[in-house]
C-alpha cells in the first residue's frame, strides 16, 4: 500500500498544473476567508470573554433634574412633605414630614410661583425648582436669581447631600426610593468625572475617571460591573495615586505598568503624579462613552482611567466647592439590580402610572436596561459588521466545498481504471480512500499555510475598520492558540475527512464496474430531482428544455441547439459544479456589495434622512417655552416678551436684509474698533484708560464717526453721556423700530487690542493673524475667561476661529434664515400611548416658503408631493391632525398610510391628538420623527375663547421655531480622522451671522465683555449688563458647547464617516477581486477539462466545418445561459438572505436598517461574472482552436 500511496502522489506531481491550481485556489480561499474573520471574531472574543466576567445587572437610571414632576417638587420639595399616600409613601423627608429642604432664600423667590387656586397647578413652581435644581449641579458657585448653588438648601440638608450623595439630586432621589424597597431591588452607583487635556497637566489626552475599586457597588457578596484586569494588578484600597487604564491608550501611547501620568491634585489644587499599576476594562468601558467626539476627539489619545473611590469623590467635592463651574464632567452612574423577577421599576416611583401621578414626568426614560445603555448599545454596530463577515465567510467556505467535491470526483474519474485493477488485488475502499486524503491533506495544508501568511495585509486593514471603535487592544494580524489549531489543524483534517467519505462514496462500485467504463455512469438522484423543484426555476426551467428538445428531434430540427444539450448532459456534474458555483458567487458578491450600503446605514445612523448638501444643524431651546395648562396655551417665560426673536426671511442677499432690518451701528462700531486697532499698533495709544474711553464714551449712533480719521478725532468729536449709544453700553434696539448688532471680527478686534494694552506689545489687530488670543504667550498666565459664561465663550470661540472674509454678523434678537438654502422649524415631542408614553419627535412646518421648505432639506422616499400637501389640510376634528412618519414609526407600530395612532402631547396639561398617516418615508429609519403643520398641531388644543396665544400671533405673523436646517457652510476645512485634533484646529467659522438673544436693557457688546474688562488691570470697568440676560442660539463653535444650544455639523461628520465607509468600500472590494480570482481559477481549470474530455467530438465537428465559435457556442452555449439564470436566483436569494439579517438585527438589537436596494449591485456583480465568463469563454476557444485536427485518432 506504501508503494501506491507513492506511486499516486508522484502522479500528482507530475499533474502539477492542476496540483498547483489547487494550492492556488486554497490559498486564496484561506486569505479571504482569515482576512475577513480574524478582526471580527476577536472582538466578539474579547467582548463575550468581558462579558462573561462580570456580575450583571438590570438597569441603569438615567434620570435628571429636569424629569422631576411638577406635584413630587412641590409636595416634596417645597412643602418637605413625604410624597405618596400615608403608609404607602414612596419617598420620606429624611429631616422628618414637613421639614422644609430649601433655604429662606429659595423659600422667598419661590413662593410667588405658587398657585393657591382652586385647580391647583404647580407647573410654574415645579419649572422654577427644576432651574434651581440645574443650577444647584452645575457646583456651589453657580447662581441663578441671585441665589448661589450652595445657599439653595437648608444647611441640614445641603450637609446630607455633601456627606452622603456627593451633591447629585438624582443620586439621592434614587437611593430614599429604593431604601423603601430594599427587599425588592438593589441600587449600586458608582462615580466618574470626565477630564479634557487643560485639566491634566502635560497630558495631551481625554480621560473618562472612574471607579475601579468595589465602594457603593455591591449586590450582596457580588460587586456589579466589577474591573476586568488584563495585566498588572488593580488599585490598593483608598489610593489616591494609582490608576488602571483601558488597553488601548496604554499601547497606543507606550505605557507601561510603573509609569506615571498627571492628573488634577484633590485638595491642594495641584496636580499629582498617578502611577499605572495595571490594564483593564469594565463591560459599559469597551467602547467610548457620550464624552467622545468622534470630531473633536483623537482616538489615541482617549481612555478610561479607574481610580479609588477616595480620590473621585475628593475631586468632585472640590470640584463642586470651587469657584469655577463645570470644568469636570461629573456624573453618577446608577445601576440596580432586581431581587425578586419579572419587577416593574417604573411603578417604583410612581403613586398612579395611569394617572401620571409619578415622581417623574409622563414620557421621561429615566430608566435605561443595561443592554440599550449607549456603550452598551454600541456593540450591536460592531455585531451587525461581524455578522456580515462571517455570513460571507460561510458562503466562501461553500463555495471550497463544491470545488474541493469536484476535484475529488474528478482524480477518482481519470484513474477508474487502476482504481479497479487494485480493488480486484484485494485492496479495500477505506485503504484507496486514504490515497486521496492524504494528497488533500497535504494540498489543503500548504494553501493554508500560505494563505494565512498573505491574510496578513487584508487582516491588518480590516482591524482599521474598527480600532477606533472600542478600548482595548486588538492584534491587527490574529494568532492565538485555538484560531490557530482551527486555521491549520481543523480545517485540513476536516476537508480530509470530507475527501475521505467522498471517496468512500465514489468508490462504493464493483472493481468490474470501474476497470470497464472509462467514467462513472450518470445515475438519477432523487436528492437532486428534489433539489431541482425546491428551486422550482430551475425545475420549470429543465423541463422546458427537455421538453423542447424532444419536440426539435421529433421534427428533425434545431441539430446544433439538441448537440449542445447533449454536449452539456455527457458532463453533467461538472455543469451542475459550475453552474452552482457560479450562483453562490453571485450570491457572495450581491451580499458583499450590499454589505456597504448596510455597514454606510449602521454607521451614519439617520444622517440619510436629509439630502446631499445638508451642512449643518442648529438648535436652541430656552427661547420660547410653550405649555398647555388650564386650558390655555401660552408662552411661559418670564423674559420672553422682553427677548423675543423675530425671524426674518431672505432670497440670495443677507447684506440687503440687514440693511433692511437694522441700523448702521455695525459699521460705525467696526470702524472705530478699526481706527483703535491701527492706533495701537502703531503705539499712538498705550493708555489702557483710553481704550476703555473709546468703548464706554464714544457716540456710535452718530454717524458722523464714520468719517473720522484716528482714534484721536474721534475722542475728541464724539464723546456722549448716554451710554446705549457707547459700544459697551448699546441695547438691542436702535432707531426707527430697527436693530442695533455687530460684527463677529470686533470682538476678535477687541480680544487682541485688549492683549496688546495689557501685555504692551505692538501688534496690527486688524490682521486676523493676530487674533488668536490662545497663542500668545505674553498673555497665557491671565486667565481672561475666567468667571464668563458657556454662551460667552462660545461666541468668543466662533470669533477667534471665523473665516476673515465672510464678516459674519452678531445679530441679538434677529435669526436671519436663507429661504433657499435653509429651514426653520418648530421641535417639540409627543407621548404615544400604545407604546407606554414614549417620546416621539415632532417637527411643525409653517408652509411658508419665505422661512425654507422642508422639501429642501429631507428626503422623501416613498412620499409624493400629494400626500406631504396633505399636512395643511385641516380635518373636521381639530384634533386630528395629518402627518409624515418615519420608516421606524410604521415599522414599530405596524402602520401603513391611512393609518391613525393616539398620542398626547408633552405639556403640563397633555392634550389628546388622533394621527393620521398620510404617508410613510422610508428615507427615514432611524429616528422617531412626525412631521406635521405648525398651525394645525396649535390649532388642535382645546382652549378657552382667545387663551391661544400661538394661534393669536400666528394670525399677527409671528411664529416661533427653534431648529434651522442649512446647507450654508458652517466650517471651512475638513477632519483628518487619522489627526483629528490638528484638523479640528484649522477649521474656521464660516456662517454668516450668529443669532443671540439679550434682555431689552442689557448692553448687546458690554454684556460680552464686562467681566474681562474688570478683570484687567488699570480698566477697572463696572460690570456693563446682566450676563444672565446673552444667550448664544445659533452656536457654531465645536469646542465651547452651550446649555441651551447645539449644532449638528452634518457635513463634517458625513464626510468623516464617508472616510470610514470608503476604507470599507475598498475592503470588500479587495475580497470580491479574490473571489473573482477563485472563480477564474475554477472556470479555467473545468474549461481546459471539458475541452480536454470531448477532443474527439470537437475535431470531428472542426472536420465537419464547424468554425471554433460556433463550435465554443456548443460547448458553453449552456454555461452562459445558466449561469444568467443562476445569477438571477442567486440575486433573488440574496434578497431573502438580506432580509433575513436585517430582521434578525432588529429584533435582537432594536436597530433598523433600510434594505440595501440599488441598481449598482447587481450590474457590478453581473459584470463582474461576465467578465469570468469572457475569461472561460476564451480560453475554450484557444483550446478548441490550438488543437491539431490530426489528433482526432488519438481519442478515438
Amino acid at each position: 500500500m506504501r508503494k501506491v500511496l507513492k506511486s499516486y502522489l508522484k502522479s500528482f506531481v507530475k499533474a502539477w498544473v492542476e496540483t498547483f491550481g489547487t494550492i492556488i485556489f486554497v490559498l486564496t480561499l484561506t486569505a479571504v476567508v482569515v482576512g475577513m474573520v480574524a478582526t471580527p471574531l476577536q472582538l466578539t472574543n474579547k467582548n463575550k470573554g468581558i462579558e462573561n466576567q462580570i456580575n450583571h445587572w438590570e438597569n441603569y437610571i438615567t434620570a435628571k433634574p429636569s424629569y422631576f414632576n411638577d406635584s413630587f417638587l412641590y409636595t416634596f420639595f417645597y412643602n418637605g412633605e413625604d410624597y405618596g399616600p400615608e403608609g404607602k409613601e414612596i419617598i420620606k423627608n429624611p429631616l422628618g414630614d414637613g421639614t422644609t429642604l430649601f433655604s429662606n432664600d429659595a423659600k422667598d423667590y419661590l413662593k410667588d410661583f405658587v398657585n393657591e387656586g382652586e385647580n391647583q397647578s404647580h407647573a410654574e413652581i415645579g419649572r422654577e425648582i427644576r432651574n434651581l435644581l440645574v443650577s444647584y449641579e452645575k457646583g456651589g458657585a453657580a447662581e441663578i436669581n441671585n441665589i448661589k448653588s450652595d445657599n439653595i438648601f437648608t444647611p441640614d440638608f445641603q450637609e446630607m447631600l455633601s456627606d452622603q450623595y456627593h451633591n447629585d439630586i438624582n443620586l439621592f432621589v434614587t437611593s430614599e426610593v429604593i431604601k423603601n424597597n430594599s427587599s425588592k431591588i438593589a441600587l449600586t452607583y458608582e462615580l466618574s468625572a470626565f477630564l479634557t487635556s487643560p485639566r491634566v497637566g502635560n497630558n495631551s489626552f481625554e480621560i473618562d475617571l472612574r471607579q475601579a475599586d468595589a465602594k457603593n457597588q455591591m449586590v450582596g457578596d457580588k460587586e456589579i460591573n466589577n474591573l476586568v484586569i488584563s495585566k498588572g494588578r488593580n488599585i490598593e484600597k483608598d489610593s489616591t495615586n494609582e490608576i488602571v487604564l483601558t488597553e488601548k491608550y496604554a499601547k497606543t501611547n507606550k505605557i507601561k505598568i510603573g509609569d506615571k501620568i498627571t492628573l488634577p491634585g484633590i485638595s491642594t489644587g495641584q496636580n499629582s503624579l498617578m502611577t499605572v499599576v495595571g490594564l483593564g476594562t469594565k463591560f459599559d468601558t469597551l467602547t467610548p462613552s457620550s464624552n467622545y467626539s468622534i470630531l473633536t476627539s483623537n482616538p489615541d489619545e482617549y481612555a478610561y482611567g479607574f481610580v479609588s473611590y477616595k480620590y473621585l469623590d475628593q475631586l468632585r467635592s472640590d470640584s463642586w466647592e470651587s469657584n469655577k463651574n463645570n470644568e469636570i464632567g461629573y456624573k453618577t452612574i446608577i445601576r440596580t439590580k432586581n431581587l425578586i423577577p419579572n419587577l416593574n421599576v417604573f411603578n417604583l416611583f410612581a403613586i398612579d402610572l395611569l394617572k401620571s401621578d409619578s415622581i417623574y414626568r409622563e414620557g421621561e426614560n429615566f430608566i435605561t436596561p443595561q443592554y440599550d445603555y449607549p456603550t452598551i448599545q454600541a456593540l450591536s454596530n460592531i455585531r451587525i459588521q461581524v455578522i456580515i463577515f462571517l455570513v460571507l465567510a460561510v458562503v466562501v467556505l461553500v463555495l471550497a466545498f463544491i470545488f474541493i467535491n469536484f476535484v475529488i470526483k474528478k482524480e477518482i474519474n481519470n484513474t477508474r481504471v487502476q482504481l479497479g485493477i487494485f480493488k480486484a488485488f484485494g485492496y479495500k475502499n477505506s485503504e484507496l480512500s486514504w490515497i486521496f486524503a492524504t494528497k488533500m491533506l497535504i494540498t489543503i495544508a500548504i494553501g493554508v499555510i500560505f494563505g494565512y501568511i498573505i491574510s496578513i495585509p487584508l487582516q491588518d486593514y480590516v482591524s482599521g475598520q474598527f480600532s477606533n471603535s472600542v478600548t482595548y487592544a486588538f492584534s491587527s494580524v490574529y494568532f492565538s492558540a485555538w484560531f490557530a489549531t482551527i486555521i491549520f489543524i481543523v480545517i485540513p483534517l476536516l476537508f480530509t475527512a470530507i475527501s475521505y467519505l467522498l471517496t468512500l462514496k465514489y468508490l462504493s462500485e464493483s472493481a468490474l464496474k470501474l476497470i470497464t467504463n472509462g467514467t462513472k455512469a450518470p445515475t438519477k438522484s432523487t436528492f437532486r430531482t428534489v433539489l431541482k423543484w425546491v428551486f422550482f426555476p430551475v425545475g420549470i426551467t429543465s423541463l422546458i428544455l427537455t421538453k423542447t428538445a424532444q419536440s426539435l428531434s421529433y421534427h428533425n430540427k434545431g441539430f446544433t441547439w439538441r448537440l449542445q444539450q447533449s454536449f452539456t448532459a455527457r458532463g453533467k456534474g461538472k455543469f451542475i459544479m459550475v453552474i452552482t458555483i457560479f450562483s453562490f458567487s453571485a450570491l457572495l458578491f450581491t451580499l458583499q456589495l450590499g454589505a456597504k450600503a448596510v455597514m454606510g446605514s449602521a454607521i451614519s445612523q439617520g444622517y440619510e434622512m436629509v439630502q446631499d448638501g445638508v451642512d449643518h444643524r442648529l438648535t436652541w431651546k430656552k427661547n420660547p417655552e410653550i405649555d398647555f395648562k388650564g386650558d390655555k396655551v401660552e408662552i411661559v417665560n418670564q423674559d420672553w416678551d422682553a427677548m423675543r426673536t423675530e425671524f426674518i426671511g431672505y432670497k440670495d442677499n443677507m447684506n440687503t436684509a440687514l440693511e433692511q432690518n437694522s441700523t448702521t451701528f455695525r459699521d460705525n462700531m467696526s470702524h472705530v474698533i478699526g481706527l483703535l486697532a491701527t492706533d495701537i499698533a502703531e503705539s499712538k495709544i498705550l493708555d489702557p484708560m483710553d481704550i476703555l474711553k473709546v468703548y464706554k464714551n464714544v457716540d456710535i449712533t452718530n454717524d458722523e464717526v464714520i468719517k473720522t480719521k484716528n482714534t484721536e478725532e474721534v475722542l475728541k468729536l464724539h464723546l456722549t453721556g448716554e451710554s446705549q449709544k457707547t459700544i459697551m453700553g448699546a441695547t438691542v434696539n436702535g432707531t426707527d423700530g430697527k436693530k442695533n448688532n455687530y460684527y463677529l471680527s470686533d470682538v476678535s478686534k477687541t480680544i487682541c487690542v485688549l492683549t496688546q494694552a495689557y501685555t504692551g506689545e505692538s501688534a496690527d489687530c486688524n490682521d486676523s493673524n493676530n487674533w488668536g488670543l490662545p497663542n500668545s504667550q505674553t498673555f497665557s498666565g491671565l486667565d481672561l475667561l475666567t468667571g464668563i459664561s458657556p454662551d460667552v465663550q462660545a461666541l468668543m470661540s466662533m470669533a477667534l476661529t471665523a473665516q476673515v472674509d465672510q464678516n459674519a454678523v452678531v445679530t441679538p434678537n434677529q435669526i436671519y434664515i436663507d429661504s433657499n438654502r435653509e429651514l426653520l422649524q418648530y421641535k417639540t415631542n409627543v407621548l404615544v400611548d400604545d407604546l407606554n408614553s414614549q417620546k416621539f419627535d415632532l417637527e411643525l412646518d409653517y408652509f411658508d416658503d419665505n422661512l425654507g421648505r422642508t422639501q429642501n432639506i429631507y428626503r422623501f422616499s416613498g412620499v409624493s408631493d400629494s400626500q406631504y400637501n396633505e399636512l395643511k389640510v385641516k380635518n373636521s376634528d381639530p384634533t386630528k391632525i395629518n402627518a409624515i412618519v418615519s420608516y421606524r414609526i410604521a415599522k414599530l407600530m405596524n402602520l401603513s398610510v391611512g393609518s391613525e395612532f393616539k398620542v398626547r402631547t408633552d405639556t403640563t396639561q397633555k392634550q389628546p391628538l388622533t394621527i393620521k398617516v398620510s404617508g410613510i418615508n422610508q428615507s427615514n429609519a432611524f429616528g422617531t420623527l412626525i412631521i406635521a403643520s405648525y398651525e394645525n398641531f396649535f390649532n388642535a388644543f382645546r382652549t378657552e375663547e382667545g387663551s391661544n396665544q400661538v394661534i393669536e400671533d400666528y394670525q399677527n405673523e409671528i411664529i416661533y421655531g427653534n431648529s434651522i436646517w442649512s446647507k450654508n457652510r458652517l466650517f471651512n476645512g475638513s477632519i483628518d480622522i487619522d489627526n483629528i485634533g490638528a484638523s479640528v484646529a484649522g477649521l474656521e467659522f464660516a456662517g454668516k451671522s450668529v443669532a443671540v438673544s439679550t434682555g431689552v436693557d442689557a448692553p448687546i457688546f458690554g454684556t460680552i465683555f464686562d467681566k474681562i474688562f474688570e478683570s484687567l488691570p488699570g480698566f477697572g470697568a463696572g460690570r456693563a449688563g446682566n450676563s444672565n440676560q446673552f444667550t448664544v442660539l445659533t452656536n457654531g463653535s465645536l469646542i465651547a458647547p452651550t446649555e441651551f444650544a447645539s449644532n449638528i455639523p452634518l457635513e463634517l461628520m458625513t464626510a468623516t464617516l464617508d472616510t470610514i465607509l470608503a476604507r470599507s468600500t475598498v475592503l470588500m472590494t479587495l475580497f470580491i477581486l479574490l473571489v473573482a480570482f477563485l472563480l477564474t481559477i475554477i472556470l479555467v481549470v473545468i474549461m481546459n477539462i471539458v475541452v480536454d474530455e470531448a477532443a474527439n467530438i470537437i475535431l470531428t465537428m472542426r472536420a465537419l466545418g464547424y468554425k471554433a465559435g460556433e463550435i465554443n457556442w456548443v460547448v458553453m452555449g449552456n454555461y452562459v445561459i445558466w449561469t444568467l439564470i443562476g445569477f438571477a436566483l442567486a440575486y433573488l436569494l440574496s434578497i431573502l438572505v438580506w432580509m433575513g439579517i436585517l430582521e434578525f438585527v432588529w429584533q435582537s438589537f432594536g436597530i433598523l436598517i433600510p434594505f440595501p436596494s440599488d441598481w449598482q449591485t447587481p450590474i457590478i456583480s453581473f459584470s463582474i461574472l461576465a467578465a469570468i465568463m469572457v475569461i472561460g469563454w476564451i480560453t475554450a476557444m484557444l483550446k478548441i482552436s490550438n488543437r491539431p485536427l490530426t489528433n482526432i485518432t488519438a481519442y478515438s
